[in-house]
């Protein structure tokens, strides 16, 4: 969700080399909208945002 009241235009993958995740490469966030992706590969993915790279994050898919 996001919570700034800047648009955020995130995406997966290292910037400038975006990769689609759950066929979602790029999303446009306006605020309080949010973006639900599915993962069914394990492994550790990035996200970033597309104009303010300083903003981003990583998660970790494991199959228990």
């Amino acid at each position: 969700v996001n919570k700034d009241d800047k648009e955020r235009e995130m995406a997966f993958g290292q910037h400038g080399n975006h990769v689609a995740y759950d066929g979602i490469t790029e999303e446009n966030l306006v605020k309080d909208k949010s973006l639900t992706v599915t993962f069914n590969k394990t492994g550790e993915y990035i996200f970033h945002d597309h104009h303010q790279d300083e903003v981003k994050g990583s998660f970790v898919v494991v199959n228990e």
